[in-house]
């Protein structure tokens, strides 16, 4: 058994003296034991695998698929307050010119909590975008298709 303790866990402490036992260092890892599990369990001196996951990431990804409404909106339901997004068609150009017609179609947009480009809104605090699908030009023969019927598209939003 040992003559002292330590002042804050107790630990055992031998003299040259002391009879060691097993017991001590058994009593010694329980202690210690128990102050490391409540130590890193505590959230408020450390954070979760939630937080850390929140924190670190970056960028968040998804897809939506085209229902031909003039506006829609769609929640990327981001982890994050998102500062940015990308929107463009999957397997389609960014932009598509049909000269017989005399008109430009594009299948891309990117809004930033700074401004938008036409066809696409952004409401960063909800992680939300709302975007358009031209039935008439939006800017002299140039129409907006963010939200084609049966068109499949990809967003990246970024913090």
């Amino acid at each position: 058994m040992s003559s002292s303790n330590t002042d804050n866990l107790g630990l055992c402490i031998w003299s040259s003296g002391d009879r060691v036992l097993r017991e001590d260092f058994n009593t010694d890892n329980e202690i210690i034991d128990k102050y490391f599990s409540e130590h890193t369990a505590d959230t408020s001196l450390h954070i979760t695998d939630d937080e850390r996951t929140q924190w670190n990431t970056a960028s968040q990804c998804g897809i939506y698929f085209g229902n031909g409404n003039t506006s829609r909106t769609i929640s990327l339901g981001c982890n994050f307050e998102p500062k940015c997004v990308a929107v463009f068609a999957m397997n389609r150009p960014g932009t598509y010119a049909d000269f017989n017609n005399s008109r430009q179609y594009h299948f891309q947009g990117f809004a930033s909590v700074s401004g938008c480009q036409t066809g696409i809104e952004f409401d960063s605090e909800a992680a939300n975008i709302t975007v358009s699908q031209d039935v008439s030009a939006s800017y002299e023969n140039e129409y907006t298709s963010l939200n084609q019927s049966g068109v499949s598209y990809f967003w990246a939003a970024f913090k």
